[in-house]
Parts: C-alpha cells; structure tokens; sequence
C-alpha cells in the first residue's frame, strides 16, 4: 500500500467495463493530551504549595480555571471521570473537587480501531487567609492605630502623648502568606501587616494571599478635612460661574443667576462631604449645596461668601474653607436734583458765579476711589465735591476694586469778553482830532481791524469794509465806502456771546504836492493837518 485513500480497480473489454473501489485508512492516534492551569502556563501545579501528593497530570487548587486539550488524527472526543463525552478543548471554570478524576480521550475512525489516552487530575488543598475584620468609625483609636474595617480620620490624636499624628492601619490575619496594600486602587510600595498612612486620606484596602494564592481583602476609610478646589483672583462673570475662592465683579447685563461652586480637589471628595455656606454680615443666608445661585439683579447682591467643607461623622474630621467676594461696579449719577450751586458731573454749565461739581455714586462695592481731572491734568481733590473757579473739561471716575470703571464728564465754560480794535499802518496813532476807541484814516492808507478774545478762541469782525472769522481784517487801501462801524463778536455755549465796536470814520482826501508850485519861492513852512503824511 501507497498510503491511505480510496483505490478503484476497473476491468474493461470490448463488451465493457466493472470497477471496485475500496477505502483504505490508517489506524488513528493521538498526536497530544494535556491539561493547562490559567495563569501557570506550562506548569502543572504539582510541586507548588497546597498540590496533593502522588503522580498525577495536573493538580488545580479550587477555584482555577482548568483547560484540557486532545489533539489526534481522526474524530476526536474527551470522556470525563463521569461518563460525560464533551469535545476538545474542554474548559472547566472554577474547577471543584467534583471534576477530579480521570479524563480519556478517544481518537476515532471506522472501521480502523481507537486509540485513546488518559490524563488524572487531582485537586489540591488551599486553606484560605482570615483577616480580623472591624466596622464602625474610631475618632481616637489607641496608639493612633485602627484596625481594618474602622474608619478613621486621617490625623488623630496619640492617647499617650496627646499629639495629632498620622492614624495607622492594622491588617491581621491568620495564614497569610503574603500582604499587599491599595490606596483609592493604587498598590502601595508596603507588604506590612501594620501601615503608616501619613496623614493622607483614602480608601485603604489590605490584600492577605494564603501559600497556595487564596486571598481575602478589607477596606477602610481613613477621612481628612477636603481640600477645595479653590480659584483665585479676580476673574470675569460669566454664565459658567466661578469657583469659590475667586472674586467676582456682577455682569448685570448677562441676567439671570451667578453660580459659586465649591468644587473639592480630584481624590480628596470624602463620603457624604457636609457643605456651609455662609454670608458676611448676613446670618439668615445658608446653604448646605455644593454650589450656591445668586440673583444678578438683587441689589444685595454683593458680599463674602464662604463656604466650608467638613468631613467624616458630624463632620469631626475637619474643615476647610474658602471665600468669594462678589463685587459691585460703581455706577455716577448722572442726574437728579443738586444743592444751589451744584450740578452733577456729565451736564455742561457757565461758569457765572459760585458752582461746584458733584461726583456721586448710586451703588458700588466699597471702597470707592474719585479721580478728578481737569483738561486731562489730575487733580488732588479726591472728594464728592469740586469747587469750579476755571473753565475747562472736567472729569470725575469711580472705581473700586471692579476692572472697569465709571466716568462722567463736565465742560465748563466762562463769558466770553471781547475788545476791538484797528489801526493805521505806519501812524502811532488814531489818526483823529482827539483820541479814543475810534480810527480816521484817509483815502488809501491800510487799516488792520483786531479782536482780542477770552473765553474762546473764535470770534468773527464785521463792517463796511468785510468781514473775517477769527482773524484780522484787513483793508488795504481805505475808501470813504469802507468807514462805518466795525464789530466783533465771540459766542461760548452755553454761556451765550458778546461783542464790542469801533467806528472808523471818514476824513477826506491826503493832499498832493506839485512838483512845480505856482508863484515865487517862499520860506515859510505849510501849515498841515494834523498826523497827515505828505508823499513827495
């Protein structure tokens, strides 16, 4: 034979042909048989501590998972110690002594004959650990050590010294191979029965393995005064709220509520943490809530607002606490009624008599800083009131402790005066027979009108001879229809305006001088006009 398969023999002549087909098959046999214990790999457990003595395949301890293979060239199947014929791989969880035995696996292929193998096994005997378990709550365990199971506050105070220390853990047990510690889920770099926790809080719990690997477990609550989550410094109101510890200025436009949460640091949140709040000055404002909601629009608004944070039974663990200022921007008022001789800082006035500017505030949280300023220059005064004995542009801005700040404004104005004036080019005086606020030049000369001002800076000058805005007027060769009066006037609302003339007058033509006089030569001198200029 060539090997195993299905093999036809065919005869054939000239009348036809017949064939005869036969299986041939191999005896079949099992390739492997073996057992595995979860989380020992290759090791069949039986040279480890609790394994039952004799030779046997595989030796569990109660409670492992066991996995059995049958690997075999033809139709494979395991029989159990009781008869049971399951398929391979057999699993077995949480194995009990129920599943010891022999196991046989049979490798089939009719009509060839079976193989089989057979694997034993046997279970060992583990005796678990026995911790001495507690429960309840101990302020002040002797020797500052508790036992596993009581809580506990994180410091206690020593019965013998009467000093505040870090409590202890004690985790006794009976047959305990090894000890393992947690704290919050987290192994500990300790295998002692007896632990320092140090003063920090959590949830310890203590893990005993017996030779063999039973284990028992405990845990306790060790408690301390929570550490809130605090904010700090002056942050924007929002609609997110804040975190007590930050101080916030009221947004009223945004409406509706301003949240303070007392938020407490990750892995310092306590069972059943007791929150207070509390208001500075206020004894009928309380909340036991992680986080308190205050009106935007409720003029009480403002204030310190702490909340404390207790812990453990009653809260006998500790406290902490921390506090938000909520503040108020500073608002001027702009109008209302005023003390004779007062207005309030944003209405304009003329400055005419006694007058004073007052800066008040309607609300803001103390305390409240004046800066008042006149033509941007600071002033000293830092009062509600300013006495106004100039004009200008005042300013008056309330701030507290708020980013912003409000500002009023007050342009005072005073009268203004006016004085005119003109004169003629080249003559040191008014050009009259007698002096005065008056001009008589001739036929031709250049007359300068001027404006001297105060209270403003614009002033316009008017007359026969034109008109100019806040400048000289200038006639350059003076004509009889240029005499006439001339008038300057200055306007300061809301002070109103004011003027003043000059009459410029009319006197007649220079005389000319011939070149070529008639008559004879004479010494005598002519007589002239007065301040006439004679051009030869």
């Amino acid at each position: 034979s060539t090997g195993p398969g299905i093999y036809i023999c065919t005869l054939s002549n000239m009348c036809g042909n017949e064939s005869v087909t036969s299986v041939i098959n191999f005896n079949p046999s099992i390739d492997s048989f073996v057992g595995t214990i979860s989380g020992l790999g290759t090791d069949d457990g039986c040279s480890r501590p609790g394994a039952p003595s004799g030779n046997f395949d595989l030796c569990p301890l109660p409670g492992e998972d066991v996995t059995i293979t049958c690997t075999t060239s033809g139709s494979t199947s395991i029989i159990t110690p009781g008869g049971q014929v399951v398929s391979s791989p057999h699993i077995i969880s949480s194995i009990t002594d129920s599943a010891e035995g022999v196991y046989t696996c049979v490798a089939s292929d009719p009509p060839c004959d079976a193989d089989s193998s057979t694997l034993t096994i046997m279970l060992g005997s583990c005796e678990p650990p026995r911790l001495e378990r507690a429960d309840g709550f101990i302020l002040n365990p002797p020797e500052a050590k508790t036992s596993i199971g009581n809580d506990s506050c994180a410091l206690v105070r020593d019965q013998v010294t009467g000093e505040r220390r870090g409590v202890r853990i004690n985790c006794l047990a009976s047959n305990v191979f090894t000890t393992t510690w947690f704290r919050d889920d987290v192994m500990l770099n300790f295998t002692e029965p007896l632990l320092e926790t140090n003063g920090r809080s959590g949830n310890y719990t203590c893990v005993v393995t017996s030779e063999c690997g039973a284990m028992d477990s405990e845990f306790t609550l060790i408690y301390e005064a929570p550490i809130i989550d605090e904010g700090s410094g002056l942050v924007t109101d929002s609609l997110n709220g804040i975190n007590v510890g930050s101080d916030v200025c009221v947004d009223q436009s945004l409406g509706g509520s301003l949240t303070i949460e007392c938020n407490l640091l990750n892995g310092t949140t306590p069972p059943s943490p007791i929150y207070m709040w509390s208001k500075e000055g206020d004894p009928s404002f309380n909340s036991s809530a992680s986080s308190i909601m205050l009106d935007r629009s409720d003029g009480s608004i403002a204030g310190n607002y702490a909340c404390n944070v207790a812990t453990g039974p009653n809260g006998v663990c500790g406290m902490n606490e921390s506090t938000s200022r909520v503040l108020i921007p500073p608002n001027i008022i702009m109008t209302g009624g005023n003390p004779p001789g007062t207005i309030n800082i944003g209405t304009d006035a003329c400055l005419t008599g006694s007058l004073a500017l007052q800066c008040l505030v309607v609300e803001g949280t103390p305390p409240v800083t004046r800066v008042w300023t006149q033509d941007g220059i600071m002033l000293s005064s830092t009062e509600v009131f300013l006495p106004i004995s100039s004009g200008g542009t005042y300013t008056c801005s309330v701030s507290n402790d708020c980013p912003t700040a409000s500002m009023g404004t007050s342009v005072i104005t005073v009268p203004p005066t006016v004085s005119i004036s003109a004169n003629i080019t080249g003559s040191l005086t008014n050009g009259c027979e007698t002096p005065g606020n008056m001009l008589c030049p001739l036929i031709g000369e250049m007359v300068t009108v001027s404006c001297a001002v105060t209270g403003t800076s614009s002033y316009m000058i008017s007359g026969p001879g034109g008109t100019s805005n806040s400048m000289d007027l200038v006639i350059n060769s003076f004509q009889e229809s240029d005499a006439g009066t001339y008038q300057c006037t200055a306007s300061n609302p809301p002070c109103g305006s004011s003027n003043d003339s000059i009459p410029i007058i009319f006197t007649g033509t220079p005389p000319v001088i011939s070149t070529s006089p008639p008559g004879p030569p004479t010494n005598e001198t002519p007589t002239l006009p007065p301040n006439m200029l004679i051009n030869i």
